[in-house]
């Protein structure tokens, strides 16, 4: 009888624990070559409350003019934003 709520309790701790985790509890940096915070970037946790009730999001993103410039454009035209913004996206999922 009291192997059910044994087994029971401990699934709950072990999914608990598996959830806190997997859960992004801090959002990371975006980072240079060299690993340093990338200038133009902004990755933060903020809470806001909406109708009474607090909400968590984050807010990230980064400047795709520095990743132009570093790969050697000397102009920047709609085409050459677009297919950068493209790899970028591809390769950051």
């Amino acid at each position: 009888m009291l192997i059910i709520p044994t087994v029971l309790l401990v699934c709950g701790f072990i999914l608990a624990g598996v959830l806190l985790a997997s859960s992004p509890g801090k959002p990371e940096s975006f980072l240079d070559k060299d690993g340093r915070p990338l200038n133009g970037s902004i990755s933060e946790k903020i809470y806001l409350n909406i109708n009474g009730v607090q909400q968590g999001m984050f807010i990230m993103s980064k400047d795709v003019i520095d990743d132009l410039k570093s790969s050697n454009m000397t102009t920047l035209t709609a085409k050459h934003v677009f297919q950068v913004g493209k790899a970028l996206y591809e390769r950051d999922q």
